[in-house]
């Protein structure tokens, strides 16, 4: 969770725009073009992990059982749209603000009922991400495929990409 702490950082929020990345994601190309003054941008996960029937029973429990659901970057599964890839998150300084109170609450949240969520309880982080979105009343807006191009899926063999990549995720 090393991006909950960069909700503390004088640096980050003193900024006007703000990139959340992991460690592996390598860049090819600027991100520049995707940062907004509007809602979080993210990629939706690619695959539904952790599952709809996993994830939903905790959504309905804390109050938002009629979240939006989006289909994932691969088949045909759908996840809740603020469930997000961890690895990249783009947002402004007024969203880092936003979320400095939320997301650390929902980390502790979340955390605290993992088990329930079996082998996908790693997924803590995004899902709480995905919890402060909802309290905020805000869906992320989903970057497309080429910002966070994970190579660790064969699925992306056959996925149809519209720009070059700009960030690979491995």
């Amino acid at each position: 969770c090393n991006k909950l702490v960069q909700l503390e950082s004088p640096v980050l929020l003193s900024s006007d725009r703000i990139v959340l990345s992991d460690c592996d994601v390598a860049w090819n190309a600027p991100v520049d073009g995707v940062l907004c003054d509007g809602p979080p941008r993210a990629k939706v996960v690619d695959v539904p992990r952790p599952p709809l029937e996993l994830l939903a029973p905790l959504f309905r429990e804390a109050g938002f059982g009629e979240a939006k659901t989006s289909k994932t970057s691969f088949g045909d599964a759908f996840t809740f749209s603020n469930n997000c890839n961890g690895g990249l998150y783009c947002l402004s300084g007024d969203w880092l603000h936003k979320l400095r109170e939320p997301w650390p609450r929902w980390l502790r949240w979340v955390g605290a009922r993992a088990g329930r969520l079996g082998p996908f309880g790693v997924h803590v982080f995004q899902v709480s991400f995905a919890l402060a979105m909802e309290e905020l009343g805000a869906t992320v807006e989903h970057l497309p495929l080429e910002f966070n191009c994970p190579t660790h899926t064969r699925a992306i063999l056959g996925a149809a990409l519209v720009s070059p990549i700009r960030g690979v995720n491995y």
